[in-house]
């Protein structure tokens, strides 16, 4: 079968909880689910997005799995539907890609990342989940999360792009 390889699309979940009583970008935690590959590193929640399924869905769905976390689809303050979707390529080049270099017009990615955001109230984070055997769990500040991340091509990228950074909870100034 031939044709045109396809990108593998993945959702991501950024799963955000607030604490108000602190300071602009002190206040935005991100939760972060132990790597089952790469003992002691931290990633976000993260998964193919299946057929019949919206990328929205996926990243709710990986974030229940991975994380604990029963959220809704609803958008947060700082975002809304009518927005566009954040999306990014992968640089590394799908195995039947024509080229490796993807600043050429030719170029398909391994994966086409899709970033979703939840704020999440601490009631729907539960104590045993699907995979508590197989992960750990941790909410952090959002300078730490980019900190911890950081080893793992893509999810910087999808912190970064992250609608919240444009909000006043991360107010940079």
């Amino acid at each position: 079968m031939g044709g045109q390889p396809t990108p593998r699309h993945v959702a991501i979940a950024i799963a955000i909880q607030l604490d108000t009583t602190k300071k602009e970008k002190d206040q935005v935690f991100v939760c972060l689910v132990s790597s089952r590959k790469h003992k002691n590193q931290w990633v976000l929640p993260k998964g193919g997005v299946e057929k019949g399924e919206s990328e929205r869905a996926a990243a709710l769905r990986e974030l229940e799995e991975e994380a604990g976390i029963r959220g809704s689809l609803e958008y947060p303050p700082w975002d809304d539907a009518q927005s566009p979707l954040i999306q990014f390529a992968d640089t590394k080049a799908h195995p039947k890609s024509p080229t490796t270099n993807p600043s050429d017009p030719s170029f398909v990615p391994l994966t086409l990342y899709s970033v979703h955001e939840f704020l999440v109230d601490k009631d729907a984070v539960q104590e045993v989940w699907l995979e508590s055997t197989e992960r750990g769990r941790k909410w952090v500040p959002w300078a730490k999360a980019m900190d911890l991340v950081a080893w793992r091509r893509g999810l910087p990228a999808a912190l970064s792009h992250a609608k919240i950074n444009k909000s006043h909870y991360l107010n940079r100034t």
